[in-house]
Formats: structure tokens, C-alpha cells, sequence
């Protein structure tokens, strides 16, 4: 999400966390013992990205974002059950609590996500979100715990030397020549396009 947000590529985090709310994970190795954590994000184009976390949230499933810009901001909220508030001499908010697991609040997302990717195979088209991606948010996360271990900045370029900043500026290609050439640069991944699947 912050890639989105931020229209632009990462190129360096700084983290850091601790066991805060669930002690039964503080024996684990590493990141793995964090319920807690903040993570500042770099991006190519040089703007910070800040996102905090936590495991508990005893009010609802909490995921907010708020993009601060020169001439104003924009903020998403939490999303609940109803619209519905209540505004009394007691109580002054939401009449519900927001969703409690990511899979109420996501739903229409994940139903989105599946006709896209299902349209995108009719259509031999490609996906909204590619391989390319995940590889990335998955880079992102490892060098966070690298930089909470370590306690210093951590390019993404030293977790996957293919995030070196040649990607960045180079949507004029296809995201599928982009995921080959993304591939390509990791070593060892197939350079020809696959076998078509049998009807």
C-alpha cells in the first residue's frame, strides 16, 4: 500500500519494535518476538513513508492511512458495520465498533482482486498486481527486521541487490516485460516466455 500511495519505488527502511501486548511470542528470534513495530520508508523519489503497527487493537481491525502533501491531505478510515453514531450527554461516536478481522473488512477487496485477476486470464491481459509486487513487499518487510536487528538504515538493494533503482522509471514496459527483466536481474530466472498451458 505505501508503494501505492507513494507512486514511487523503495529504496531504504528504518525499524524498529518490541513485545509489548503478547508475551507468549517474546522467546521467539528476532523481528518474530515484535507485536509491536515502526517503520520508516524511503522512497526514490524522496519522500518518508511512516507506517506504525501493533498486534492489539481492542476496539476493531485498525488500518488508517493518511497522505500529507503541500496544499492538503487525505486521510482513509477504519471501516464499520453501519454509518449509524450516536451523539448523547454520555457518548459522542460510531454506534458500532469497526470490523474485528481483516477478512470483514476486506471483502469487497478480496472479491475485486479475484475478478481482476480472473479477467486478466480471459483477457490474456496483464494482472493489476504482479509477481513483481509481492517480491518487493516481501524485500521490504526482511529489511525491516534486518534494520530493527541491526539498528541502522537498510537499503533494499543489500536484502534484493535487484532493487537497485533500475526499476524505478520504467513503466513504458509491460509489467510482464518488467517482471522478466525484475526476474532476470535476481539470476537464474527462465529468460524465455512459458509453455502455453494445454486447453
Amino acid at each position: 500500500m505505501a508503494r501505492f500511495l507513494m507512486a514511487s519505488e523503495p529504496v531504504a527502511v528504518l525499524a524498529s519494535g518490541s513485545c509489548q501486548v503478547s508475551p507468549e511470542i517474546s522467546a521467539l528470534e528476532g523481528p518474530e518476538a515484535f507485536d509491536t513495530a515502526n517503520v520508516m520508508v524511503r522512497f526514490a523519489n524522496g519522500k518518508d513513508a511512516i507506517i506504525d503497527v501493533c498486534r492489539q487493537a481492542p476496539y476493531g481491525y485498525d488500518q488508517r492511512a493518511e497522505v500529507l502533501g503541500t496544499k492538503g491531505m487525505m486521510m482513509t478510515d477504519n471501516m464499520h458495520p453501519s454509518t449509524a453514531r450516536i451523539l448523547s450527554d454520555k457518548f459522542c461516536g460510531h454506534a458500532d465498533m469497526p470490523y474485528d478481522f481483516f477478512m470483514s473488512r476486506y471483502i469487497a477487496a478480496y472479491e475485486a482482486e479475484t475478478v481482476a485477476f480472473i479477467d486478466s486470464i480471459e483477457s490474456a491481459s496483464d494482472a493489476p498486481v504482479t509477481g513483481e509486487d509481492g517480491v518487493i513487499a516481501l524485500a521490504m518487510a526482511i529489511a525491516a527486521g534486518l534494520s530493527a536487528k541491526e539498528q541502522r538504515w537498510v537499503k533494499l538493494s543489500e536484502v534484493l541487490p535487484a532493487l537497485d533503482g533500475s526499476m524505478e522509471g520504467s513503466p513504458r514496459l509491460r509489467k510482464r516485460d518488467r517482471l522478466s527483466a525484475f526476474l532476470r536481474s535476481l539470476g537464474g530466472a527462465r529468460t524465455s516466455e512459458p509453455e502455453p498451458i494445454p486447453a
